[in-house]
């Protein structure tokens, strides 16, 4: 059997249908973020957020591009999200495709289309958001195209906690269940 990956033929994004797509967005996320190869991956509370909460001037909806994986219906290879008011756009792939062609033919595809778009609106910068400083691929990647990162680079932080936390006091009135 033939895999996507195996299979190289070129995928032509479609446009974003209904949940059933916004579930398999956060399946990949999930995804990515469980593997933790470097590439940095939102949250799935995030994309909801960006998706639901903002008062749009544009429905984002239309704005969301998918790239399927012809193996398995169930799945997405990768998917893309545009902001027209930021000037952004951001793809996030399988984490097995990081650094291959396919996932690479996404990129580019998703820089292209939201240069067009932003040309025709007589925007002249474009941004690509939620890189790691860390991920080489990437950062390698889009020097190769001319992008550049900028000063204000979204830091990424953590903390490991050597124990369990202690409780805080609990203000009157209030109760734990």
């Amino acid at each position: 059997m033939e895999t996507s990956l195996q299979n190289k033929k070129k995928i032509e994004p479609r446009q974003y249908h209904n949940q059933v797509d916004l579930d398999k967005m956060c399946a990949l996320l999930q995804a990515g973020r469980k593997a933790n190869n470097g590439t940095y991956y939102i949250h799935i509370g995030d994309l909801k957020w960006w998706l639901f909460y903002p008062a749009w001037e544009y429905d984002p909806w239309q704005h969301i591009s998918l790239w399927d994986d012809p193996a398995d219906p169930q799945r997405l290879l990768g998917w893309a999200l545009f902001s027209l008011r930021w000037g952004s756009f951001d793809v996030y792939v399988q984490p097995e495709l990081r650094g291959t062609p396919q996932a690479e033919s996404m990129y580019i595809w998703a820089e292209q289309k939201l240069e067009a778009t932003l040309r025709a609106s007589g925007k002249g910068k474009f941004y690509v958001m939620w890189i790691s400083q860390g991920d080489n691929f990437l950062n390698e990647h889009y020097q190769r195209r001319g992008l550049q990162r900028t000063p204000d680079d979204v830091v990424y932080m953590s903390c490991s906690f050597p124990g369990m936390l202690t409780e805080g006091p609990i203000p009157a009135g209030n109760t734990v269940a």
